[in-house]
């Protein structure tokens, strides 16, 4: 037997609250899982949905770039691309439910003026957007890892609790019981024999 308590009315109230702690455990477990999961789904659809506008913003935005090389020339073009500033990417923690994720702070560099074309300005614009929407994703992704760890890891608690600590608990509990009403009827059974002893 797992636990181990005393066969006494004591060790019994301990029992039924340890029985009572592990199945309201077990429900709050069961609520997180519930609240987790939906969220993760919503996540699931948010970046389902980021990623199809990704898809359709990169065709429009590479289409866009090949008209300004046509315009302006393929070397000013990469010309732009070799010597502009990068940006700054920072992370730093958040909290969701519980759950420590990453969470990205996208900084975009200095504008440089230089010659250029309304072509080529509207491209980088999209690619700028594009940039910070991929950035986006990526914390989604994140965001998706750990929750789906957390579920399982949970979900886990909630096994152990359902098919070993709880019957357990229960048999624990029904031993218990057994060995009170056992001890009482040996009790009863001493005093008529030492009641029948005092008689005689």
């Amino acid at each position: 037997m797992l636990f181990e308590e005393p066969a006494n009315r004591k060790g019994l109230i301990t029992i039924k609250e340890d029985l009572s702690i592990a199945k309201r455990g077990k429900d709050v477990l069961e609520d997180k899982v519930e609240s987790l999961t939906k969220l993760f789904f919503e996540y699931i659809k948010l970046r389902r949905q980021k990623r199809t506008e990704i898809e359709k913003e990169i065709e429009k935005a590479f289409k866009d770039l090949i008209l300004a090389e046509s315009f302006m020339g393929l070397v000013l073009v990469k010309s732009h691309a070799l010597i502009s500033e990068t940006g700054n990417l920072e992370t730093s923690e958040k909290n969701i439910m519980g759950i420590k994720t990453l969470k990205f702070s996208w900084t975009p560099p200095k504008e440089v003026k230089r010659f250029s074309s309304i072509k080529l300005d509207e491209t980088k614009r999209k690619f700028k957007i594009l940039l910070e929407k991929i950035i986006e994703v990526g914390e989604l992704e994140g965001i998706i890892k750990n929750f789906a760890s957390e579920i399982d890891l949970t979900m886990k608690k909630i096994n152990n609790l359902d098919n070993f600590i709880i019957p357990e608990l229960e048999k624990t509990k029904k031993w218990i019981k057994l060995r009170i009403e056992q001890n009482e009827k040996e009790d009863i059974l001493r005093y008529k024999i030492i009641k029948k002893k005092l008689r005689g």
